[in-house]
């Protein structure tokens, strides 16, 4: 029998896909990054994850196309016993790249479950983050089911997360704290820096930290906002993805001391159990890691920057929410209710603009709002362009629910201050 939150969730989605807004599929027979077609339409896409734009770079494309001639479509075996032969070139590049020797894994979901279960043992405990990703969660459950001790802590909360580890120290050998680099919703930070200053003070605390959002653009040659800020500290661990700024799929693993990434490639199960990447899955990636080597990567990083700046400008000067950081390109506009957003949302469609609507459960009931991402496939004009008509859209749908952009502002206050708005330099 189904349960009931899954019929409640189920529900939801379904909801959104009856209005057009979640679930679909495009009509495209060619993409150009910029725009996709639903329905008949062509909408800009502020829905894509691949912030730095390069799903079309020509140097990208030609290292799959290269390395599908040579190599096939797939590389079918476990790499327990082999594996195709760019992983070599493809993890040297990523060395360069992270300044860590990197455990490749398939995706970035199978490198949590892979890790998490083999360095949380019994003898430890985890405290997770209210709003880590939902494959951190799933996987610290698997490491609880072993015997480690797992809490949930609020977010972004160093002092809880301080007086607990504290307490749990004394017990455990090690305590862990479970958190985004960059959180996927509200596109806030880490607060990296008070947690590098809690690890000076307790010696058996430990971060894992899911960076997925920030690698590829955050830091030199795109190392990602938590190596940034932890400069390869023996105790952080950090959790990468390729599918989103570096255009091409599949995780990494980044662990600075080499024994235990040893044992996390030998005993995580999906190193063993899951299928390698294909040929040109990693000829494209080889072609992205020298793109982020390069002098081009920089540019890159300032058009994004650019995008960033203007959207931050503009919606102070339009009055409008905005829970992110200044510096993140995951945007997040507070409307509230439900019944508000999922309108907007579809109405943002119909104008031509690709939005995502954050509802429950992926925030908190009643603290919704539109989700949209920058990238560099995007113009400054489509960003001008969607906080326009965001503005001029947004208070007939607040007023239809019995609200205003005042009330909305004063709603997401409390959750404002969990919110770390801070970057690392």
């Amino acid at each position: 029998m189904t349960l009931p939150e899954h019929e409640l969730v189920d529900f939801i989605m379904a909801q959104g896909a009856a209005m057009g807004i979640t679930q679909q599929v495009t009509e495209d027979e060619t993409y150009d990054g910029r725009f996709i077609t639903l329905q008949g339409c062509a909408v800009r896409n502020f829905g894509s994850c691949s912030y730095m734009g390069l799903q079309h770079h020509p140097a990208l494309v030609e290292g799959a196309i290269d390395a599908v001639r040579r190599y096939g479509t797939q590389f079918s075996s476990s790499r327990a016993y082999v594996s195709p032969t760019l992983y070599t070139e493809v993890e040297d590049l990523l060395e360069q790249v992270f300044g860590i020797r990197p455990v490749v894994t398939p995706t970035t979901t199978l490198g949590h479950i892979a890790a998490l279960p083999v360095l949380v043992t019994r003898n430890d405990a985890a405290l997770v983050d209210r709003q880590v990703h939902n494959s951190v969660q799933t996987a610290a459950a698997l490491a609880g089911a072993q015997g480690a001790r797992i809490e949930v802590v609020s977010h972004n909360d160093v002092d809880a997360i301080r007086t607990r580890a504290l307490e749990l120290a004394g017990q455990h050998e090690r305590v862990w704290y479970l958190a985004d680099g960059l959180y996927s919703m509200f596109g806030d930070f880490a607060p990296m820096r008070a947690l590098m200053a809690l690890l000076d003070e307790i010696p058996n605390l430990h971060l894992y930290v899911d960076d997925a959002h920030a690698t590829g653009w955050f830091g030199e040659h795109g190392r990602g906002y938590a190596l940034e800020c932890s400069k390869g500290h023996p105790r952080v661990i950090v959790a990468a993805s390729f599918a989103k700024s570096f255009a091409c799929t599949g995780g990494a693993l980044l662990i600075p001391d080499p024994e235990l990434r040893r044992v996390v490639r030998n005993c995580g199960g999906p190193m063993t159990f899951s299928g390698p990447l294909t040929p040109p899955t990693l000829g494209s990636l080889a072609a992205s890691a020298r793109v982020h080597l390069s002098d081009e990567f920089k540019t890159l990083q300032a058009h994004l920057f650019e995008r960033m700046e203007l959207a931050d400008r503009r919606a102070r000067d339009l009055g409008l929410t905005m829970m992110n950081a200044p510096m993140s390109p995951v945007r997040f506009l507070a409307v509230g209710d439900e019944a508000a957003t999922r309108p907007l949302v579809a109405e943002l469609r119909a104008k031509g603009y690709w939005t995502n609507a954050a509802c429950f459960p992926a925030v908190p009931k009643g603290r919704s709002g539109v989700r949209f991402t920058l990238s560099n496939t995007m113009t400054l004009d489509d960003v001008e362009g969607l906080l326009t008509t965001i503005a001029t859209l947004l208070p007939a749908h607040l007023a239809r629910v019995g609200a205003s952009m005042t009330e909305t502002r004063e709603a997401f206050a409390r959750i404002a201050t969990r919110l770390n708005h801070g970057i690392a330099a």
